[in-house]
């Protein structure tokens, strides 16, 4: 693992990961169906970022599914930053150490 990574895990610890359980409750709660969901390091981006595999992408497009996602989180006050996730149709497997 290199250096990025390793810095990578520890800021995505830090800030983010005690709260993915909540938002992924605030989500289903929403009635977004999510058929999984995954952290995964994205060597692009240089960070960790919550997966969250829907098939509802297709149906509504991204920019939908976003919206949904804040306004659930929104309602539950739930603060976590939508760049922090990732929306796919397929299944991420998890790349964390």
């Amino acid at each position: 693992m290199n250096e990025a990574m390793k810095a990578a895990i520890v800021l995505f610890d830090q800030s983010i990961w005690n709260r993915v359980p909540e938002v992924l409750e605030a989500i289903k709660k929403a009635g977004l169906s999510v058929s999984d969901a995954n952290v995964v390091y994205m060597p692009d981006a240089g960070e960790y970022r919550f997966v969250l595999v829907t098939p509802e992408i297709e149906r509504n497009g991204p920019r939908i599914i976003y919206a949904r996602i804040q306004k659930a989180l929104q309602r539950v006050h739930v603060k976590f930053p939508l760049s922090k996730i990732f929306l796919s149709t397929r299944r991420v497997k998890s790349n964390l150490p």
